[in-house]
């Protein structure tokens, strides 16, 4: 197989033309009128490192494009290459980057793909926050034709490590690269950690490349005021179209319970839940990827979906 060739890259307006957004697109050698698919982050990393970064050589945007789909990945506003708000003065900027927010970001980028590529919809992938962003939007009435929500959201009566002080207080927070790798690390299977340590270096460099990370505390005020607070930012049973949630099955941050509890309230009976063996919170990064891309891709190709658990 030929090197994966570097992603496009688009700056589109937001609602508010002075605030660009960043997209990436890796095309497929031929396109054959499939939907395109859009992949949303979550709360710590921007799509732009999270489905660019190749462990031996291929990341999930590669993965759809060698699949023969035509792959794009959004940074929400805040994040990445996309606009960052600028504290004025000595007084800080308004938080930025709630879930209200990225649904604006969504919908513009959804525009754009669709006028880009003459689709009359597209498919949604979301992971963790960028999961509750994909459940919002498709249960709004989106143009989205199939749903996949990984590792997604839901109410939780257990406390957040990312809900502190701090981040409820301040607009930004750096991540700490060196936490971050613990903190993946920490959750990882014993199997599969002989792989991660090479793939670690690729990890390391990508994250030192853009560092410092500043990233977003609007989606970790979420959390608090909607998931710790009994407060659902979407309603499953809005949701109709096909969807499937899936969660590695040794994810200790959105466990297999609380997709469980997303899919049970879904609104349409084209539903699927699946669990990744061995996968944690970040399956994106670990050698149960594979696993993880091949479901999510076998799910958007399917002409109709089972019903049920696989």
């Amino acid at each position: 197989m030929h090197p994966a060739a570097e992603p496009e890259r688009y700056t589109i307006d937001s609602e508010n033309p002075a605030h660009a957004l960043h997209l990436l697109r890796a095309q497929p050698a031929d396109r054959d009128g499939r939907a395109p698919v859009l992949l949303l982050h979550g709360s710590t990393l921007p799509g732009s490192i999270a489905y660019t970064l190749r462990f031996d050589g291929r990341s999930w945007l590669d993965d759809l494009a060698q699949r023969g789909r035509d792959a794009w990945s959004l940074d929400i506003r805040g994040y990445g290459r996309s606009w960052h708000p600028k504290d004025s003065g000595d007084r800080p900027c308004a938080p930025v980057a709630d879930t209200a927010q990225a649904l604006e970001d969504v919908d513009a980028a959804i525009a754009f793909i669709r006028k880009e590529t003459g689709a009359p919809s597209i498919d949604l992938v979301g992971w963790s926050w960028g999961a509750t962003i994909a459940a919002a939007c498709a249960a709004g009435g989106g143009a989205v034709n199939r749903l996949v929500l990984h590792a997604p959201q839901w109410l939780r009566d257990t406390p957040s490590p990312l809900v502190t002080p701090q981040t409820m207080a301040e607009p930004y927070r750096t991540v700490d690269i060196p936490a971050f790798i613990e903190r993946w690390l920490g959750r990882v299977p014993p199997e599969a950690r002989a792989t991660l340590e090479r793939w670690r270096d690729t990890l390391e460099r990508a994250l030192a490349e853009s560092a410092p990370i500043l990233v977003p505390n609007g989606s970790i005020r979420d959390i608090a005021g909607q998931w710790m607070a009994g407060s659902p930012a979407y309603d499953p049973a809005a949701i109709t179209v096909p969807t499937m949630v899936i969660v590695g099955a040794a994810d200790t941050d959105t466990p297999p319970a609380l997709g469980r509890e997303v899919f049970d309230r879904l609104g349409t009976d084209e539903r699927i839940f699946a669990q990744v063996p061995g996968g944690t919170h970040f399956t994106v990064f670990e050698p149960a990827r594979d696993h993880l891309f091949r479901a999510v891709a076998g799910f958007l190709d399917a002409e109709t979906t089972p019903k049920g658990a696989i």
